[in-house]
């Protein structure tokens, strides 16, 4: 609406009371070119530091002054208070959009060529599917927008990778089988220094059950990881498909080049994929489970965890179920995430919806078997936590997701962590879009 200039705040004031305004208004006293004043609205409770800081004060009180006891928490209200960390991250992270920095991607665009319509186009898709996976709020759409705008394009991270004309030398800077949307953490750096980036977690910081678990409950260090990484990826998706692995883009389009075990998160905006590798005195336990005409060979000088690992290949996917254990810890994020998600393991299966696929090898098309397990997070409770990662800031936490298997007899004792990711600062607005075909590229 129009209006006539105005010279002071207080006149502002009277004018809006004088109207029978009764929404309560931050003015500012900047006007645009015709005279009209400019106001927005105050901002929420929880978005001021002094409210979230005196939150975490009454907390701090109530864990020092309240009853004294222990806590069961399962692994659906885990992720959820893993992700309530983003939240208060952002209360306290530095606004994006000012003035500023308008101004600057002004003048750069007197300096740089525009860019191009797919680029254009890709930042635009990613956007709307952020706000769509977000429940369409006009603060989480608001808050998106203000950090785009001040954003040079998202360029899609393979544009160096995936591509046909590009050899691949071991004496790279970057690891041969790590060709994902995700680079991973450089080795030697502070952890928090460099973010949007996966490696392998310190196996021995996750605890498991000892070879007398059975009778004393006593838990030990790990041993090193029995399915290495291979890398990570991250994509937006309207519709969070499953088994991935059918797509030719992910993993670098090299997934094939070696037998690997998936772990797909199906997530309300996309997938977060990660790439383990199958070594090969396992590989006949896993394809007797698909194909019994395969003989398996004895499992005799196999450790108890190698053991379990090879019955759990040959099992069905209600036994896998069964034995699949997640163990996420916070490395590093608030401290009262830290206090509640304290490494304890949880029976992923029988919290979400699983699936299983394989797809066995093919030696005259030179492609490795895979195996993916698909964790339908929109299907748990857990996705009203997940919702958070989308706004604004999604870089407070360092994040542990270990895996293990269950040993349930005494000859499956002491357990070893079956694979484990390091999980730096994900940004979902930094992720290309998955191709619409399983034949497209990243």
């Amino acid at each position: 609406r129009k209006r006539k200039p105005i010279n002071t705040r207080k006149e502002i004031q009277k004018e809006l009371m004088a109207e029978g305004t009764k929404n309560v208004l931050t003015i500012h006293d900047r006007r645009s070119g015709d005279g009209e004043v400019i106001m927005e609205k105050e901002p929420k409770f929880m978005d001021s530091p002094i409210a979230v800081l005196g939150t975490l004060l009454a907390l701090v009180c109530f864990f020092a002054l309240g009853p004294r006891g222990s806590v069961e928490i399962n692994v659906d209200v885990i992720m959820v208070l893993v992700f309530m960390a983003f939240r208060v991250g952002m209360s306290f992270a530095p606004k994006t959009g000012g003035q500023d920095d308008g101004a600057d991607i002004q003048s750069d665009h007197h300096h740089h060529h525009p860019p191009s319509h797919h680029q254009n186009r890709q930042r635009v898709d990613s956007e709307t599917l952020m706000k769509k996976s977000l429940g369409g709020g006009r603060e989480s759409s608001r808050s998106i927008d203000n950090r785009t705008a001040t954003r040079s394009i998202t360029s899609t991270l393979l544009s160096t990778i995936v591509s046909s004309n590009v050899d691949y030398h071991e004496d790279d800077h970057t690891n041969s089988n790590t060709h994902t949307t995700i680079r991973k953490f450089p080795d030697g750096a502070e952890i928090g220094s460099v973010l949007n980036c996966w490696s392998e977690p310190v196996y021995s910081e996750f605890r498991v059950r000892g070879a007398k678990y059975l009778k004393d409950k006593v838990k030990i260090p790990s041993k090193p990881f029995l399915f290495p990484i291979r890398g990570a990826d991250i994509c937006l998706s309207d519709n969070c498909p499953a088994n991935i692995a059918r797509y030719k883009a992910i993993c670098g389009s090299r997934l094939r080049e070696k037998p690997t075990f998936l772990i797909n998160y199906r997530l309300p905006w996309g997938n977060f994929v990660v790439y383990n590798e199958i070594p090969t005195k396992f590989l006949p336990f896993l394809r007797h489970c698909y194909d019994k005409r395969v003989k398996v060979p004895s499992m005799e000088g196999m450790t108890p965890a190698e053991i379990c690992t090879c019955r759990y290949l040959m099992a069905d996917d209600k036994q896998k179920d069964q034995i699949l254990k997640i163990i996420p810890k916070v490395v590093k994020g608030p401290w009262i995430v830290k206090k509640t998600v304290d490494g304890k393991p949880a029976i992923i299966g029988s919290k979400m919806p699983t699936e299983y696929f394989y797809e066995p090898a093919c030696e005259a098309e030179g492609k490795a078997e895979y195996l993916e397990i698909d964790l339908d997070i929109v299907a748990s409770s857990a996705a009203r936590g997940i919702l958070a990662v989308a706004q604004r800031y999604t870089k407070s936490l360092t994040l542990d997701l270990g895996f293990v298997l269950q040993g349930n007899t005494a000859d499956e004792l002491p357990e070893e962590m079956l694979m484990g990711a390091r999980i730096h600062g994900l940004d979902p607005l930094t992720a290309p879009m998955l191709p619409q075909s399983v034949d497209g590229m990243l």
